[in-house]
């Protein structure tokens, strides 16, 4: 079968068988400090080349929340694996039925069927970021450009610039890099930048904030909101546990944001710091998904899930470079390698952590 059929047909494909589930307890674990420094943190990981995203030069104000992080233990299921023919760590995962599309920076992006079949998406280096659009396109966000790809075709450019973010929002693209925002639909482009006053210091990260458009930075986040051409813009200055945001997720109703080392805050609620308790504070690039009350952030240590002020980390044999919400359950994961899908379950009750410690297979 060709390329484009195969993967077209995976696009068209709408049930996931599950095998039996494995099931683990872990606990939390992690230290709030970490003795390496910015720079050597960013080139381990490798998520963003330096002219993208630059290590903040100055040191991190952490802010605590100043209410208790609970420690919980939660029961972890790996729900399937698929192997990703690159070695480098996962930066961005988008599914789109059985069809799961994933991406190293060195590497390029990958269309992995169910079978395990992987798809290279040609014409496209340096990825930082992926999401499919409503009709099954996959969008790319690199330091080459906006890219979109048909099933089966070679990415075609859209937009010049280097790109480091993008999501589907209300039926639309953005796309967010340093020159600002670009929002497709319908195959039209319109772009904001310096020009209508909509600069970011090296974005990270953007995603919907209610009838806002909130983006991430190094110098902090800014919610955006377009009316009738014009561009308003609100800066959370002081309201961040951390000013340097690397990730930021949205259910609708609630807003989740990653820092570089200050933890986790839902908007409107205390922030989640490693002095109030949480088992790790470093959230990686982009590495954040929401899911009912629930946040997925992925940190050096492995899966860090949140619920309230209730937290656990999931170790995952190695830092989780990716964070996605799987249409058929639970999160996928981005290893080295591979991604994983994983069900993470909280107790029903507040519970002190177990002892013991298992990892991800």
């Amino acid at each position: 079968m060709r390329t484009a059929a195969k993967v077209a047909a995976a696009l068209g494909a709408v049930a996931l068988g599950v095998g039996a589930p494995v099931a683990f307890v872990v606990q939390g674990a992690g230290a709030p400090g970490r003795p390496d420094s910015a720079e050597l943190w960013w080139e381990r990981i490798r998520r963003l080349p330096q002219p993208v995203l630059a290590p903040p030069d100055r040191a991190s104000s952490v802010r605590a929340g100043g209410e208790k992080v609970e420690r919980v233990q939660v029961e972890a299921r790996v729900l399937e694996e698929r192997v990703v023919p690159a070695q480098g760590p996962v930066v961005a995962i988008a599914e789109r039925d059985e069809l799961v599309a994933v991406a190293t920076f060195d590497d390029g992006a990958f269309a992995v069927e169910r079978d395990g079949t992987a798809h290279r998406v040609e014409g496209v280096a340096a990825v930082n970021a992926l999401a499919f659009d409503e009709v099954g396109n996959l969008c790319v966000a690199s330091d080459d450009g906006a890219f979109v790809a048909a099933p089966g075709e070679r990415a075609r450019r859209v937009a010049s610039g280097a790109f480091s973010a993008v999501a589907r929002i209300d039926g639309a693209v953005w796309f967010a890099g340093r020159s600002g925002v670009v929002r497709m639909e319908g195959g039209k482009l319109t772009r904001w930048g310096a020009d209508q006053g909509l600069l970011v210091e090296q974005p990270t990260s953007l995603a919907s904030c209610a009838s806002w458009l909130c983006l991430g930075g190094v110098d902090g986040l800014i919610k955006v909101r377009v009316d009738e051409g014009r561009v308003r813009l609100e800066r959370l200055d002081g309201a961040l546990p951390a000013q340097f945001v690397t990730a930021v997720a949205s259910t609708g109703e609630a807003t989740w944001v990653g820092t570089f080392d200050g933890g986790l805050m839902q908007l409107g609620a205390a922030p989640l710091a490693p002095a109030d308790g949480l088992p790790e504070g470093r959230i990686n690039p982009r590495a954040l998904a929401a899911a009912g009350d629930r946040a997925f952030a992925g940190t050096p240590s492995g899966l860090l899930v949140a619920r309230g002020r209730s937290a656990a980390l999931v170790p995952a044999g190695g830092a989780v470079s990716a964070v996605e919400v799987s249409g058929h359950g639970g999160v996928w994961l981005g290893l080295s390698g591979r991604v994983v899908r994983l069900d993470v379950e909280f107790p029903s009750e507040q519970s002190a952590l177990a002892q013991a410690q298992s990892r991800i297979p």
